[in-house]
């Protein structure tokens, strides 16, 4: 699968009183050129305790094949890694085109590439503070293809996620990959009608369940959130369905609190019906019922592609399209219930269009990125600018 046919398939995952909060200031800390810095940030960012914020980018770098990026609380930018690296721009060895980070306790990074590897189905990668990078795993097919939502692990350092397409039913997989290299298929969607397909990231909680949603599929096929449990056995808990008011389509990984409800997006849908079909925030609890927390309506929003993100009760997210300048969204829903707008994307060359989750330090300040703008002469997928990491303070 060629790199900008795994560009559209991500694309594609792509109250009216709703208050702006004008306290809010913007600072744009870096903006990616494309050669050699990278182009077009994706996924999950990582924040460290010195204020450093790490993340990938889907184009660009040394190779166009991609980067694993950190940007200092000054704004000064180190290239950890360049994909492509390994062998030729044709066979990809190292992977290409990262979608996203997470961190373990002694500094190493982990991700997947959508493409590339052996085998051309994606990687599982780490990636050492030193910046050595080493490939854990090659996807085959039938072990899932286009690992597009990160990995997660348990306390023995298991790591855990889901592949978009592939296995033995072609509806993508979740997958087990332990410290010594074996990877085990846990699920293959696609084989039950109504089980999902295309899942797009996982979450663990203490006992060992996984819990994820598919972009597609379902009882009504515009997809689902489930449950794997730890024997392996797997059941839909919701099924989304464009003629109700709660969303469909959801993308990114889901977010659980300590009472076991869990929460995302949905890219479609909404209260407003089909002309305002722009994305909702949800909740689903555990006995199944699901309460949409926001509905967009275009001027607080359009679109939310990335995860949510729960700190201190509120959470937060951005939006790919809508606000003030058509850019995107930063946005916040507190604990109470009420939603605001942090910041409107696309102001000049503050950047738009996110596709990203965010991070936020102890003192409430929001970092995120943009995946094009930034006012410079970079241009990728009929976009101007290549992307932004940017910085909200309250």
């Amino acid at each position: 699968m060629r790199n900008a046919q795994v560009l559209a398939v991500f694309s594609a995952l792509l109250t009216l009183g709703a208050q702006t909060a004008h306290a809010q200031t913007e600072t744009v800390l870096y903006r990616f050129q494309g050669a050699p810095d990278g182009a077009v940030p994706l996924g999950t960012p990582v924040l460290d305790k010195q204020g450093n914020l790490s993340g990938t980018t889907w184009y660009g770098g040394t190779y166009g094949l991609g980067t694993v990026w950190k940007v200092t609380p000054s704004g000064a930018e180190t290239v950890l890694w360049s994909f492509g690296r390994k062998g030729n721009r044709r066979r990809r060895s190292d992977g290409a085109s990262p979608t996203g980070l997470s961190k373990d306790n002694n500094g190493n990074f982990y991700g997947v590439t959508a493409i590339g590897g052996t085998y051309g189905g994606g990687t599982v990668f780490k990636i050492k503070p030193s910046g050595r990078e080493t490939i854990l795993w090659n996807f085959l097919g039938i072990d899932g293809t286009s690992p597009i939502g990160g990995v997660v692990w348990d306390e023995s350092g298991n790591l855990f996620g889901t592949t978009y397409g592939g296995g033995s039913h072609n509806g993508g997989t979740v997958f087990e990959l332990t410290p010594s290299g074996t990877e085990t298929v846990l699920w293959s969607f696609g084989g039950n009608a109504t089980d999902g397909i295309s899942p797009t990231g996982a979450v663990l909680n203490a006992n060992g369940t996984l819990y994820g949603t598919t972009a597609q599929g379902g009882k009504f096929y515009h997809g689902t959130v489930w449950e794997l449990s730890p024997s392996g056995t797997e059941r839909v808990l919701y099924d989304f369905n464009t003629s109700d008011p709660n969303g469909w389509q959801p993308n990114g990984n889901l977010e659980m609190d300590t009472n076991g409800n869990l929460y995302g997006t949905a890219s479609f849908g909404g209260p407003y019906g089909p002309s305002a079909s722009y994305g909702t925030v949800f909740k689903l609890a555990p006995s199944g019922e699901l309460t949409v927390l926001h509905g967009f309506n275009g001027t607080d929003g359009m679109y939310p592609y990335g995860n949510v993100v729960l700190s201190k009760g509120n959470l937060y997210g951005t939006t790919y399209a809508g606000g003030a300048y058509n850019g995107g969204t930063v946005w916040e829903i507190t604990r109470s219930g009420d939603f605001k707008t942090l910041w409107n994307l696309g102001n000049a060359t503050d950047g738009k269009m996110s596709r990203s989750s965010v991070a936020l330090d102890r003192n409430g300040n929001v970092y995120g990125t943009t995946a094009y703008g930034g006012g410079t002469d970079c241009q990728l997928d009929n976009q101007t600018g290549c992307g932004t990491v940017f910085k909200v303070t309250p």
